[in-house]
């Protein structure tokens, strides 16, 4: 058998290794749990982006409807409404995904 001394020693620094193993998997964790929560506020923040598109789309014709509706009179009043209606929505881009 070994010196008391060193055995101690061995199974300090056996002690340590385990710490440490123990500390990385913690980090692990902590990493997985961080990029689970960014995930999630993500796809919150998918819809929320969409309503406000859905909304500044739906503000804009409406308003650009009325402009025309006190500018403009008969066929042309009629074609710029059309075209008005079909303006694209806009698209807010997720800064999280």
């Amino acid at each position: 058998m070994g010196q008391p001394g060193k055995i101690v020693q061995e199974v300090e620094e056996e002690l340590l290794e385990l710490k440490k193993t123990q500390e990385r998997i913690m980090i692990k964790a902590l990493v997985i749990a961080t990029k689970a929560e960014v995930h999630a506020k993500g796809e919150s923040l998918i819809d929320k982006l969409e309503m406000l598109a859905a909304a500044a789309a739906s503000q804009t014709t409406a308003k650009v409807s009325a402009s025309i509706e006190s500018a403009l009179q008969g066929q042309a009043a009629d074609a710029a409404k059309s075209k008005a209606g079909s303006l694209p929505s806009p698209e807010f881009r997720n800064p999280v995904n």
